[in-house]
């Protein structure tokens, strides 16, 4: 359905249908929207929703539209594309669980509507309490790369093979490339974090040069893009790289690849001082806790090992 003009209406005026639009908190919202939002509403109804839970849901989404019109996505919600959905997240001014809740109701109102929930494939990150790590093995990640495309074979490459974060890849710059030392602005107070000069290793260098002759041609210091040019978002990271997981049916994260980085470290002997340092990590506590003993696989092997020797 098409939305229709903007109308001239007194922003007193408080109500759930007003000559065919809605005026709350001085936006309006118009007909077009009005018209989809009462057959979602009815929808819940017919479906045996408590009107407590109808009225969450109808709040809900006239604060995803009103975020929508204060940042000029004054569009049918039908064409919303996944950045879109980020952008509105990123706009809400309100706390984290609120936006969680506005942006699930969104991706069923886009369901009921017959619709692709683009909530669900943006891969939003949300500030979690319980975590939930995800390891790859050694094995995966070479059936993971003989799978991708440069692009994706960068991505995973700068994970596994130095430890970068996910906001460490996207960010990562040709400014600041030097020769085979890249800086990373890391996680950390001020505005450039906490700055590390790491050389690249060869097979990073050898990826980035393949990866360079099918970027998009445009003029960007940030090293990977979107297909269509643009700067890659965090969540456009994540769904890139579960896609290529997806291929190969390995559940993995951006995260999987430094947790990769730590563990293969581990593996071949290094002195947990090192691979602390290596992970930019202030204590070696974090790199034990979070990154080597949390992982399942060695867990699994450690008992398999103890049934052998009691045998």
């Amino acid at each position: 359905m098409d939305y229709i003009s903007p109308f001239a209406i007194s922003t007193k005026i408080i109500g759930d249908n007003v000559n065919g639009i809605v005026c709350v908190d001085e936006v309006v919202v118009y007909s077009g929207f009005q018209r989809d939002l009462d057959c979602f509403l009815s929808y819940l109804a017919a479906k045996g929703r408590k009107e407590t839970t109808i009225h969450t849901y109808r709040e809900a989404m006239k604060s995803v539209y009103r975020t929508m019109r204060a940042i000029g996505l004054d569009i049918d919600v039908r064409l919303l594309t996944e950045d879109d959905i980020v952008q509105i997240k990123e706009s809400m001014t309100v706390c984290e669980s609120s936006k969680k809740l506005y942006l699930t109701v969104l991706g069923r109102f886009l369901e009921v509507l017959g619709c692709e929930n683009k909530v669900k494939s943006a891969d939003i990150l949300w500030n979690r309490t319980d975590v939930r790590r995800l390891f790859i093995t050694p094995d995966e990640f070479r059936v993971l790369m003989a799978t991708c495309d440069a692009r994706e074979r960068l991505a995973l490459a700068l994970g596994a093979y130095m430890g970068l974060r996910r906001s460490e890849i996207i960010g990562l710059r040709f400014s600041d490339m030097h020769g085979n030392i890249f800086t990373i602005h890391g996680k950390g107070h001020g505005a450039g974090g906490k700055v590390a000069h790491i050389k690249a290793p060869k097979p990073v260098l050898n990826f980035l040069k393949a990866y360079l002759r099918v970027r998009p041609k445009v003029v960007c210091d940030h090293v990977l893009l979107t297909l269509d040019g643009r700067r890659m978002t965090s969540e456009g990271l994540g769904r890139l790289i579960k896609r290529a997981g997806r291929r190969c049916s390995v559940e993995l994260t951006p995260h999987s690849l430094r947790r990769l980085f730590a563990c293969t470290l581990n593996d071949v002997g290094t002195d947990l001082d090192t691979i602390r340092r290596l992970m930019r990590h202030e204590s070696v506590t974090t790199t034990v806790t979070c990154y080597l003993n949390a992982n399942p696989v060695k867990s699994n092997n450690a008992v398999e090992a103890l049934c052998m020797a009691l045998a």
